[in-house]
């Protein structure tokens, strides 16, 4: 998974988080460890 975000975030320069880091909320009922859901948004940039 560490390798998917490095190659997102090369390939979209702008991503960020869309709600502040604080109220991402974090999976805690499973054995996995992750997130419920990661909003981001970005702005596209010209080529």
């Amino acid at each position: 998974m560490r390798a998917g975000f490095d190659g997102l975030l090369r390939r979209f320069l702008t991503l960020e988080l869309a709600v502040p880091a604080a109220e991402v909320k974090l999976r805690t009922d499973m054995n996995i460890y992750g997130v419920h859901e990661l909003p981001v948004s970005w702005t596209e940039t010209a080529r």
